[in-house]
């Protein structure tokens, strides 16, 4: 698994917004605070300080985090992590590499899935359904029959194992992320823990997540 920050909005915006609840940007527009002063420079500092206070507060109170999008590149994830990280979809976006319109392009083999937690017995069990899933790839290569050929693939879909990988990119927000990593930096699934302290390492406000979970 492979986790790449793409893209990161500023947090310009979000603390123009806060401004705003203090009434410290209320004269101002998104071009004023951009310019280079001392002045500007002290107003950032300000609000942002403030922000650190909101950022653990529920109630809206910390709703600036939503301003702040971010989208990640996820490499070679597997579907059973994919199903979890679908729980928090409020105010995601993902495209993905298409299961059911490239599933039958290439071969199967044990690189295309999660195995680095598997012992022998589950590889060999893998491996026996994977031989499977290439025999009804062959079969549906071949299949003239338009309906037949869209049973067989039918059956590639329903018995491909959670475990196979995939790639998406995803977009979404601080709010969100920092809800994930709140949840999951201690889940027993590897994945988790990896994916929570490699975007901290990556993003460029940190101390809106859980700026001290590593050490932990």
């Amino acid at each position: 698994m492979q986790v790449k920050v793409l893209s990161e909005g500023d947090n310009t915006i979000a603390l123009l917004g806060i401004g705003l609840s203090y009434g410290k940007t209320s004269g101002l527009n998104f071009e004023d605070i951009l310019k280079d002063t001392a002045s500007n420079q002290n107003l950032l500092e300000t609000l942002h300080k403030v922000s650190l206070n909101l950022k653990d507060l529920d109630g809206g109170e910390n709703k600036f985090l939503r301003q702040i999008p971010i989208t990640l590149d996820i490499t070679a994830a597997p579907l059973f992590w994919w199903k979890e990280f679908d729980t928090y979809k409020i105010g995601t976006t993902a495209q993905s590499e298409s299961t059911m319109h490239s599933i039958t392009r290439s071969d199967f083999d044990l690189s295309k899935f999660e195995t680095n937690d598997m012992n022998a017995e589950g590889r060999e069990i893998l491996s026996k359904t994977v031989e499977k899933l290439n025999e009804l790839r062959q079969k549906f290569l071949t299949e003239e029959n338009q309906s037949e050929k869209k049973c067989i693939w039918y059956n590639i879909i329903c018995n491909l194992p959670d475990c196979w990988l995939q790639r998406r990119i995803v977009t979404l927000n601080y709010a969100v992320l920092q809800n994930m990593i709140s949840k999951r930096k201690h889940h027993k699934l590897y994945q988790w823990r990896y994916f929570c302290k490699t975007v901290y390492e990556q993003v460029k406000h940190p101390e809106y997540l859980e700026t001290q979970y590593l050490s932990k």
